[in-house]
């Protein structure tokens, strides 16, 4: 990966109390997704050495690097994930029991960001499936009447303003 050297880090999930060992590049951004999919954890729970990692919506951490993440922890005295007692420590929320696990086929497919949102995409279109008919204009939520009312009111005091 443009010279940037490969290297094994491990993982310990002490909820599970199992240890994995990840190969990963020195400057490969930190697929937060797969981590916590590895252990069954929930994404937005996932720390690392009990470090919070942004992550942007694919779950992919925007600008932290391996080499950068290994560093800090080395720096501060942390777990680096060097051997299997000095192995990164996972931590999160296991996945609710009864959400979709996602199956591994023959190739090892790792998920992809659509499959993340399908959980949210049946959501929503639970939510838009159901409502009343209020005030006979058609709208399934009071609350979008509301805030089509409130943008018209926005209009007309903006042009006032001018």
């Amino acid at each position: 990966m443009g010279g940037s050297e490969a290297t094994t880090v491990r993982l310990f999930c002490p909820l599970l109390a199992k240890t994995v060992p990840f190969v990963v590049w020195e400057e490969q951004r930190l697929d937060l997704g797969y981590i916590a999919w590895t252990f069954g954890l929930d994404p937005a729970t996932l720390k690392l050495n009990s470090h919070f990692i942004g992550r942007g919506v694919d779950l992919i951490a925007s600008s932290v690097t391996w080499n950068s993440l290994l560093s800090f922890f080395s720096a501060r005295g942390f777990p680096t994930g060097k051997d299997d007692q000095d192995a990164l420590v996972v931590d999160g929320k296991l996945v609710k029991v009864g959400t979709k696990q996602y199956e591994v086929d023959g190739s090892n497919r790792r998920p992809q960001p659509g499959d993340l949102n399908l959980v949210k995409n049946k959501r929503l279109k639970d939510i838009s499936s159901g409502g009343k008919d209020l005030h006979g204009i058609g709208f399934k939520r009071k609350q979008l009447f509301e805030d089509v009312r409130l943008l018209k009111k926005l209009n007309i005091s903006e042009t006032y303003s001018v």
